[in-house]
């Protein structure tokens, strides 16, 4: 069995892998780690080549430090279930979707919010919405 669990390395990644865990253990599943980068490209948009070289050794550069993170992370997940790191650019919930075909099962994190912004926008919905396998979301935030 194979499990995408996406990433974000901003809230609280190392409580989600710790959270996914024993689902993944259960499961006896392999988990690959899904990074979405949000941010446009700059570099198409820009015709100077050596503003286009400056940007492109910053992109490398973050690049280097996401996959670093992401490794960090996936380290944290016994050898018999690791599997590795995908990443993705463009609208995460749609991203996730997309990359879902390739996998039999998918974990995702949920900050468990409340209120208008628990209703609306929320991305585990969208998630839900688009998945056509078995999804489970993981509420995940620090202990208060």
């Amino acid at each position: 069995m194979r499990t995408l669990l996406p990433v974000n390395l901003k809230v609280w990644p190392e409580l989600l892998v710790d959270a996914a865990l024993p689902w993944i253990e259960r499961l006896n599943s392999t988990v690959d780690l899904l990074y979405v980068e949000e941010l446009e490209q700059p570099r198409a948009k820009v015709k100077d080549p050596e503003v286009q070289a400056v940007i492109d050794a910053h992109l490398e550069t973050a690049r280097q430090e996401i996959v670093h993170a992401l490794q960090a992370q996936l380290d944290r997940i016994p050898e018999a279930f690791r599997g590795g790191m995908v990443l993705d650019h463009g609208n995460p919930a749609a991203a996730i979707v997309r990359r879902s075909v390739d996998y039999d099962f998918v974990i995702c994190g949920n900050d468990g919010r409340t209120g208008v912004s628990g209703l609306f926008g929320s991305m585990s919905e969208s998630l839900v919405r688009g998945f056509r396998k078995p999804v489970l979301l993981l509420r995940v935030r620090p202990d208060r």
